[in-house]
């Protein structure tokens, strides 16, 4: 399983948050791997006066081997994203292609997306595709935005679709339109499905959050 942290903030991007994660792929307890060494990515975007510009940048390299991780410096009147390393699934989906937060297109929004947790690939209508489950998971997302979902109904409706057969859904999905800028955060957790250390820990717990929504 990956490990990420969903943001928004004015003024600067706490380092020490991104240190946790660069810590954390490094070495992580509660991970059955011990580690997420697979990639890392982090995409923000910062409003200054009103105007929006975007970070993006995803790297197949260990958090804790590479040097532009300790690069990062974020800072403007407003910051808005997702970082993310990446521990994977599947040996052979490995490399920049496969590092989160995905992105697509659909109906004129951009749609970043990371996900921790495994989803059953049964689910998905081409099981067999060379893509991960994460990246299938965006990939409905869009499909039901093209339909006339918004981002935040596309997304629930795909999570209650996939929840039973999915370990972990914790995930964080970032959409901008012009100057609608939005982030959806979705906290699920299965147990019984899980192969990982807990703390105090039920179940399962289901939360779709709308942190934000900043319209036109």
């Amino acid at each position: 399983m990956c490990r990420l942290l969903a943001f928004h903030v004015k003024g600067k991007l706490d380092n020490n948050l991104i240190q946790a994660l660069k810590k954390v792929s490094e070495y992580d307890e509660l991970s059955m791997y011990k580690g997420h060494p697979d990639g890392w990515g982090i995409v923000a975007l910062v409003r200054e006066g009103k105007d929006w510009n975007m970070i993006y940048h995803r790297s197949s390299k260990p958090a804790y081997q590479d040097s532009r991780f300790d690069e990062i410096e974020i800072s403007g009147d407003e910051i808005i994203g997702i970082a993310h390393v990446r521990k994977a699934g599947k040996m052979f989906l490995l490399g920049v292609n496969h590092s989160h937060p995905y992105h697509l297109r659909s109906s004129g929004y951009d749609l970043f997306f990371a996900h921790n947790g495994s989803v059953n690939r049964t689910a998905f209508s081409s099981p067999q595709m060379p893509y991960t489950d994460s990246y299938l998971i965006l990939h409905d997302i869009s499909s039901l935005i093209d339909e006339g979902y918004s981002p935040s109904k596309a997304y629930r409706k795909e999570f209650e679709r996939i929840m039973s057969v999915s370990s972990s859904l914790n995930s964080a999905l970032l959409y901008m339109r012009g100057k609608e800028v939005g982030l959806i955060i979705l906290h699920y957790f299965n147990n019984e499905l899980m192969h990982e250390k807990t703390r105090n820990i039920t179940r399962y717990t289901a939360t779709l959050i709308t942190a934000f929504r900043l319209p036109c």
